[in-house]
């Protein structure tokens, strides 16, 4: 059994970490993305997947 590494993880007040229906193809399940609205903009996301800026 392979090993994976985390290198960032974010969850909710609420205590969730991805949306239902969580599969490779959608990583952060279903609705998953709005659940993280707020943190794409941010200066950490950003610098971790590649544009500048970010607030």
């Amino acid at each position: 059994m392979g090993k994976v590494r985390v290198a960032g993880f974010s969850m909710s007040l609420d205590g969730f970490g991805a949306g239902i229906e969580q599969s490779l193809n959608a990583p952060l399940g279903r609705r998953g993305p709005a659940l993280f609205q707020w943190f794409f903009p941010a200066r950490t996301f950003r610098a971790m997947t590649g544009p500048a800026g970010g607030y």
